[in-house]
């Protein structure tokens, strides 16, 4: 059936981007030229008449050059080169379907897809055929990141800034003590602000993210001057990168609140934009090798909402049924983010899917115990057991600080990733610059010291006034901080260094073409 090609709805397969519903002006455009993963175009041969094009197919008895790429069409009927044969399924180990389809312009598609293979994906993957978007759709895509943390932002620092000047004052009405948890051996007052030590040691989030944010910008214009073709390299994603910086500034302004009196109803304040931080940071290099699969913007902060929302319930309320709800939810979603995430976003919460997905496992014995990505099995293993590890110290203990529960399981997922990230590339023979280790040098070495800082506090909110009182302690450095404030400043730097890490470690893949660049 001939359909227009500007409303013929793409295979779910189309550069594997399932989730892909968005009607946006950027992507319009690019609806009709992105078709699925191995394609051939013939030309459309008249009823009853063999094809007899040079673009046909080859004879049987006389086989294809084995390094002839697959064509991908474009909106005028166009063949781009875009296609990695790598990533093609063996014919001799897997059985193929074939459908002919036609296209508004009289081409026939023969699309060949591998049915032994779960949801027909290739055994090897390469990032050629997951950035199958045009450069400036991904760049809106990215940008779309710091547009929602900007409003994001704005529409929840006013309210905290209203609640905590309103803290403040009640505070200096009372003189209460009990009212804000202040480490009292080391809080040094300053015009209005009772500990104006601990507002002031946020000063390092808000100068090293703005410095990073015109690092990205002058990276961007260098792109712009110089720009590289669009086969080499990863593709960049100039505003997820910025967000990291203008997440790492609500960071201080949001810290610096809550530490003109912080207590328990305040607490979130100080780590809801470090779970923005953690979050996009994990997005961030998931999408350094999925640009096309990664998630949206919206989609991302919808899940940080619920976090928030989470966080609520277990300061305000906590208790068995909430640990027990949150244990749940805890291991459900990490196992469905496991399954999207092992099949290149191709399984979703469906019956079709849960179907694939169970009749993969069932024909693993017919093709070997051997996965089809190791690697990635292998890393979601890992993050499954210590996710698994969290779930239940958190169900067993029921601390009454579930926000800092909750960072910690962020911040190891992260570093976790970092991890992984770094030694697939070594496994697969890329090599960092120079720069980029001592990037990574730098940040574990301000990572260690500050988060033993950070567990060694001074106040804890979750417990009596008088009980946070026993906590606090004299000043360390110039008798003005102490290690909270050394936990402010540490660990600034110790995010800079990662972001510079997640900017620069993929450098030397500038001359790399896609289709020899691996996806793990």
């Amino acid at each position: 059936m001939s359909m227009s090609p500007a409303r013929r709805r793409r295979d779910s397969t189309a550069t594997f981007d399932s989730s892909d519903n968005s009607d946006t002006d950027d992507e319009e455009e690019n609806r009709t030229a992105t078709t699925v993963v191995t394609t051939t175009a013939v030309t459309t041969p008249p009823p009853g008449e063999p094809a007899t094009s040079s673009d046909a197919p080859d004879s049987p008895d006389e086989p294809s050059r084995p390094d002839a790429p697959d064509t991908v069409l474009g909106p005028a009927g166009r063949a781009d080169v875009t296609t990695d044969t790598a990533d093609i399924p063996d014919a001799s180990t897997s059985t193929r379907a074939v459908q002919t389809e036609q296209n508004g312009n009289g081409i026939y598609l023969e699309r060949v897809q591998s049915m032994a293979r779960p949801f027909g994906l290739p055994a090897r993957l390469h990032v050629a055929a997951l950035s199958r978007r045009r450069a400036r759709v991904l760049a809106a895509r990215s940008d779309r990141y710091l547009y929602t943390l900007y409003t994001v932002a704005l529409f929840y620092s006013l309210p905290v800034l209203q609640f905590v000047a309103a803290y403040q004052v009640v505070l200096n009405v009372t003189g209460s003590l009990d009212t804000c948890y202040y480490n009292f051996l080391c809080a040094h007052p300053w015009g209005g602000i009772s500990d104006f030590n601990h507002v002031f040691s946020n000063a390092g989030y808000l100068l090293l993210g703005a410095l990073f944010m015109l690092q990205v910008r002058r990276r961007k214009m260098r792109r712009k001057r110089k720009p590289r073709d669009e086969e080499y390299g990863i593709p960049a994603h100039y505003g997820l990168l910025s967000s990291l910086g203008a997440a790492m500034m609500m960071v201080a302004l949001l810290s610096a609140t809550y530490h003109v009196c912080p207590n328990a109803l305040n607490f979130q304040f100080d780590t809801a934009f470090m779970y923005v931080l953690a979050v996009l940071s994990m997005v961030k290099i998931y999408q350094s090798r999925h640009p096309d699969i990664n998630a949206r913007a919206h989609a991302t902060f919808g899940v940080l909402a619920v976090l928030i929302a989470l966080v609520v319930w277990g300061v305000l309320g906590g208790g068995p049924l909430f640990w027990s709800v949150f244990t749940v939810l805890h291991i459900f979603t990490f196992l469905l983010l496991s399954l999207r995430i092992y099949y290149v976003g191709q399984f979703r919460f469906e019956k079709e899917s849960l179907q694939q997905a169970a009749r993969s496992v069932a024909d693993m014995p017919a093709r070997g115990l051997r996965p089809l990505y190791t690697a990635r099995l292998v890393m979601l293993l890992i993050a499954n057991a210590v996710n698994w590890g969290f779930a239940l110290y958190g169900l067993f203990t029921q601390s009454g600080d579930f926000a800092g529960h909750l960072l910690s399981v962020l911040l190891t997922n992260t570093l976790l990733y970092m991890v992984f990230y770094l030694s697939m590339k070594l496994l697969h023979g890329e090599r960092p610059r120079w720069y980029a280790w001592l990037y990574l040098a730098a940040a574990s070495a301000a990572w260690a010291p500050g988060l033993y800082f950070f567990i060694s506090g001074s106040t804890d909110w979750s417990t009596t006034p008088a009980l946070s009182r026993h906590l606090n302690h004299e000043c360390v450095v110039l008798q003005f901080y102490d290690s909270h404030d050394l936990w402010h400043i540490l660990s600034a730097v110790a995010l800079y260094f990662s972001f510079n890490a997640m900017l620069t470690w993929d450098d030397g893949l500038a001359a790399v073409k896609r289709t020899e660049i691996a996806v793990f």
